[in-house]
């Protein structure tokens, strides 16, 4: 669909007549035809096909009727309700299609062994994703599996010791932290000695201290840049 600003010609057609010469690019475009330029009261839509100066017209769209236009009629490009609905179910598809692109991302990376985490910027300064309502950033991003555990090969199980419920990145304090669900005591206890963010491996040893809440513990690291802009990334733990 080609759209121009600012055009009207004037033009006479029969009810009949699907050509007449129109001084717009060759395109096809949706144009407006109506009975006068100041005080319209009669309109039709037409569909119009340009080239080189003569147009070819599907006439009556979008639920009007062809008719006769007399001396005075204009013809004019427009946005037109038809188009709008078009554009707007366009979008709606596009974003169908994300979502489904985001879910499929996430499906091939559970198959490859790892797990899908589609990070999200929220309240301004946390990028990552957690499932913990107490924490700033809840409930940003996603993750897939559902229940994805930090234990090197073990099953999604939501509520199951080892359950990652938080990675996230502070823009303020350019921490990485990482939450997992259990009482574990020390670092050396936890079941993984590193993770990965996609090819970037941390080592859990270079953390701080573990922190305990509400049946989880928590730790983190100073990291300059972001490694979980918005997207899906993969992580993996070791």
């Amino acid at each position: 669909m080609n759209f121009v600003n600012n055009w009207s010609q004037a033009v006479t057609l029969a009810a009949g007549d699907t050509s007449c010469a129109l001084s717009i690019p060759d395109g096809d475009y949706r144009l407006t035809l109506a009975d006068s330029a100041s005080k319209p009261t009669a309109w039709e839509i037409v569909s119009a096909s340009v080239f080189e100066g003569t147009a070819t017209l599907a006439r009556a769209q979008e639920g009007t009727t062809a008719r006769e236009w007399k001396t005075g009629s204009i013809i004019y490009c427009s946005i037109t309700a038809g188009m709008l609905d078009t554009l707007f179910a366009a979008a709606g598809n596009v974003t169908k299609l994300l979502g489904r692109v985001a879910d499929l991302e996430g499906r091939v990376n559970a198959l490859e062994g790892g797990i899908a985490l589609t990070s999200e910027f929220k309240n301004g300064e946390f990028y990552g994703f957690t499932i913990n309502p107490n924490d700033y950033a809840y409930p940003a991003g996603a993750i897939s599996p559902s229940g994805a555990s930090t234990i090197p090969g073990a099953a999604a199980a939501p509520g199951a010791d080892g359950e990652l419920m938080g990675l996230i990145w502070n823009s303020q304090f350019q921490n990485l932290i990482i939450t997992i669900r259990g009482s574990y005591a020390s670092k050396a206890d936890l079941p993984f000695a590193s993770f990965k963010i996609g090819a970037q491996q941390y080592n859990i040893s270079s953390f701080g201290n573990l922190n305990q809440l509400n049946g989880a513990v928590s730790c983190f690291v100073k990291v300059l840049d972001n490694p979980l802009p918005e997207g899906t990334h993969k992580i993996s733990f070791s």
